[in-house]
């Protein structure tokens, strides 16, 4: 089972920074992979669907995402378990702050199973080069 553990410091304050994560519109402008987003509610809370259509790929598997949210905290926590891709998965993202900065860190636990265990590194690869360049990007539109 694969785990991809990414931070990011940004030199925002987190009431800049956490609602660039819970507002879908938002999504686009700095996730560059991100073709398609939406959520079954207006506002994130714990029990919304989400579901990020994605061009990342690893193996020809496309690495879309639809989750539900399990665990919210405002400028602190986002929980989520479902799929990437064909992959059963739980993750969050977390936001410490410090005063004027915020390090987001994004933790993503997959499971693949014994038949798909060999992959798991490309796996791997391929989503952290996805977030680490996601949060790169949000931090250079922020700063």
């Amino acid at each position: 089972m694969p785990e991809i553990i990414v931070s990011q410091t940004i030199n925002r304050p987190v009431f800049d920074v956490f609602p660039m994560f819970t507002q879908v519109e938002k999504l686009e402008q700095w996730q560059p992979d991100l073709q398609a987003a939406h959520q079954t509610d207006d506002r994130l809370r714990v029990g919304v669907m989400v579901t990020y259509v994605r061009n990342t790929r690893a193996l020809g598997w496309q690495l879309d995402l639809n989750a539900d949210i399990v665990d919210y905290v405002p400028n602190r926590l986002i929980g989520y378990k479902g799929i990437i891709g064909r992959f059963p998965t739980s993750g969050r993202i977390e936001f410490e702050s410090s005063g004027s900065s915020t390090t987001v860190t994004e933790i993503i636990n997959v499971r693949m199973g014994f038949l798909f265990g060999l992959f798991s590194p490309l796996v791997k690869r391929a989503l952290t080069r996805r977030t680490q360049n996601a949060l790169n990007n949000l931090k250079m539109m922020m700063e």
